[in-house]
């Protein structure tokens, strides 16, 4: 029981999110409600045909959120798809994920069976505090169930409490894991400290130690982690960062191992950032012990238009004997009508196999209907081919048209104002880290300027309060 909560605790903020690739791939510029069927087929080279794999189904609402995906096999002998695994995904006003659940299809009765859900509440400045995770036994038809509590200091977490499910008792709930304490530094540092127990009766336990450091715009900088083991703390893992503050970019990020003898972090590897408009280069290094110095290794680049679109992708090696890269995958991105309609993929030094995908979308008043893909292999190697289908039933245009407009705040950090945008007949309200309103305002028109004079610098929560879209930002004021 000791790692399940904690480890769910820690990943939490990841979970359900699709990457920036998928969201280019799947949902268009304007962000259009869809359900898209993805059908994965295998190209046979003894038939000479494509044959069917799996498929995927998404469905999406009105704002881009991902808010179900099924997956289903093809079987072969049935010459039918059937049905495997199944997530769902619910947001609240604001376009937070508060609830993720999993199924699994169940043959005997013949459809989806939950086997487990986790869920979270947010307080009114969007800081999480009640966890929640359920794991469901299908053959004993019981429930397992554990939570945590959360409470704040200002913007650092003050207390942690995790509980478990009674066993003898449905509504009584044990705690077995708990923070003890969450105490804010020097130099914006926060140390966490937890004990946990075996069962009702048993004694608390030093059980872990996380080391926490925040800039000025409170971006982690640090994040160390210690193991309670033989009445001492060990070194787990460590990371550091470095932010560019006036534009709040990573710059630079440390990996770190921990050495032979389980007693100090060393030096693993290093990522270095750089950016050139709508270009981000990540190089990698490793670290060399004989040297005792950081080697480049690789260079990952994106490229991407003014809509955020990913356009171009590429993957390198250095080459120490000849100082320079050597590009090993490149993949290059069109769009049309805010669509992917042709991604060209290049792959080996120097691009020794090539091959287009290109997709065809059929567009009816800016809605997608259908698209489907085509796969074309430019060279003579051989090598396993797929193709992707891709269906489009047809959409709720009024409903995609009446669609939310997102609510916005720029700049931030605030040097002596800021602007909202998207929230007329509204109004602002502004907390400091105690939770006390500083701060409030009504908001008349989509384009509101507001000076922050009067205010020092610090974090602060804004609250815009609008009537079915409501939204909070965290926000830092730096004079």
């Amino acid at each position: 029981m000791k790692n399940t909560l904690l480890i769910f605790f820690i990943s939490f903020i990841s979970f359900g999110q699709i990457n920036d690739e998928n969201v280019s791939l799947l949902t268009s510029s304007e962000g259009n409600p869809k359900i898209e069927e993805i059908q994965i087929q295998l190209f046979n080279e003894g038939t000479d045909e494509y044959e069917n794999q799996y498929k995927e189904v998404y469905e999406f609402d009105a704002n881009g959120n991902k808010v179900r995906l099924e997956i289903y096999f093809w079987n072969t002998e049935d010459e039918e798809f059937i049905p495997e695994y199944k997530t769902t995904y619910v947001y609240d006003d604001e376009n937070r994920l508060i609830k993720e659940s999993s199924y699994q299809w169940n043959f005997t009765v013949e459809e989806f069976i939950k086997y487990n859900e986790v869920s979270v509440v947010y307080d009114e400045f969007g800081r999480r505090i009640e966890l929640n995770y359920y794991s469901y036994y299908f053959e004993e038809d019981s429930e397992v169930f554990t939570k945590a509590i959360l409470t704040y200091d200002g913007y650092f977490i003050e207390n942690y409490t995790a509980y478990v499910k009674s066993p003898e008792t449905a509504n009584e709930f044990i705690e077995f894991e708990r923070g003890l304490t969450y105490t804010q530094g020097e130099n914006n540092t926060t140390t966490v400290e937890i004990e946990t127990k075996e069962g009702p009766d048993s004694e608390w336990e030093l059980f872990y130690k996380r080391i926490i450091q925040f800039d000025d715009n409170y971006n982690t900088i640090l994040e160390e982690y210690y193991e309670y083991n033989n009445e001492m703390y060990a070194p787990a893992s460590k990371e550091s960062y470095v932010y560019d503050l006036t534009n709040n970019k990573l710059l630079e990020s440390y990996d770190y191992a921990t050495s032979s003898d389980g007693t100090q972090f060393e030096n693993s590897a290093k990522y270095i950032y750089t950016y050139d408009g709508n270009t981000t280069n990540q190089m990698y290094y490793y670290w060399d012990p004989e040297t005792e110095d950081f080697i480049l290794s690789s260079k990952f680049k994106v490229v991407k238009n003014d809509a955020g679109q990913i356009t171009e992708k590429e993957n390198a090696n250095w080459n120490n004997i000849d100082s320079e890269y050597e590009p090993t995958t490149r993949y290059v991105y069109n769009y049309e009508n805010g669509y992917v309609s042709t991604v060209n993929t290049f792959q080996g030094i120097p691009f020794g196999f090539h091959s287009e995908s290109t997709y065809t979308p059929i567009v009816e008043d800016g809605v997608l209907l259908e698209r489907t893909e085509s796969y074309q292999l430019l060279t003579d190697e051989p090598v396993e081919r797929y193709k992707y289908i891709y269906n489009f039933p047809e959409l709720d245009v009024e409903k995609s048209n009446n669609s939310l407009t997102e609510i916005t705040l720029y700049p931030n950090p605030i040097k002596n104002n800021f602007t909202i945008n998207n929230a007329k007949n509204s109004k602002i309200e502004i907390y400091n880290s105690l939770g006390q309103k500083v701060f409030d305002q009504k908001i008349i028109s989509e384009i509101q300027n507001f000076q922050m004079n009067k205010l020092d610098n610090g974090l602060y929560f804004a609250k815009v309060i609008k009537e079915n879209n409501n939204k909070t930002f965290s926000i830092l004021i730096q004079k």
